[in-house]
C-alpha cells in the first residue's frame, strides 16, 4: 500500500488496481483448486461405475452357474446340445425349470430380472457342447454397460463364463 497525504495527515490503504490484481489472483487460485477438485471427484463416480457394473455382471454369472451346475440337464434355445441361442433351460432334479433369457436388457429367469437395474445386457449368448464321457458344458456371453450417476460416459464389458454341469 501507499502512503498518501491529504489535508497534511498520512492515509494509509491499497489503491483500486492493488485491490484488483489481489482479486484477480485470488480468483485464479481458487478456480484451479476447483477444478482438481471435481476432476478427483469425477475420477471416483467412474471407479464407482466401474465397480457396480462388475458387481452386477459377476452377480449375474454366479446365480448363472449355480443353476447350471446342479442342474440335471440343459437345453439351449429349446434344442438339445449342441446349440447356441439367447436363452438357456435349466431342468432342475426336483423336476423345475428356470428359463434365462434376456428381457428388456436385462437377464431374466423365468421373467425375474437378476442382472440388476444399474446395468444394461446385451448380445446374450448360451452355447451348449456335449462331448462324450463328460457332462455338457455350457459357456455364457454377454456384454454389460452401466452409465454413470450424471448420465454422462459409458462403462461397457464382456463377460464370459465356462459352466460344467455336474456328473451325478
Amino acid at each position: 500500500g501507499k502512503m498518501m497525504k491529504r489535508n497534511g495527515h498520512k492515509i494509509k490503504g491499497f489503491t483500486l488496481m492493488e485491490l484488483m490484481v489481489t482479486v484477480g489472483i485470488l480468483g485464479m487460485i481458487i478456480v484451479t483448486i476447483m477444478g482438481m477438485f471435481f476432476r478427483s471427484f469425477r475420477g471416483g463416480t467412474k471407479a464407482d461405475t466401474i465397480m457396480t457394473l462388475d458387481q452386477n455382471a459377476q452377480m449375474s454369472l454366479s446365480i448363472l452357474e449355480r443353476f447350471v451346475r446342479n442342474a440335471q440337464s440343459v437345453s439351449v434355445g429349446g434344442g438339445d446340445c449342441p446349440a447356441t441361442s439367447d436363452s438357456l433351460t435349466v431342468e432342475s432334479w426336483d423336476g423345475r425349470s428356470t428359463v434365462f433369457s434376456l428381457d428388456n436388457g436385462q437377464l431374466a429367469s423365468n421373467g425375474a430380472v437378476i442382472s440388476g437395474e444399474a446395468v444394461v445386457i446385451s448380445d446374450l449368448v448360451f452355447e451348449c457342447v456335449r462331448s462324450q464321457g463328460i457332462p455338457d458344458q455350457v459357456t455364457v456371453r454377454f456384454n454389460a454397460v452401466r452409465t454413470d450417476a450424471g448420465g454422462g460416459a459409458e462403462t461397457e464389458a464382456s463377460y464370459e463364463s465356462v459352466i460344467n454341469l455336474r456328473n451325478y
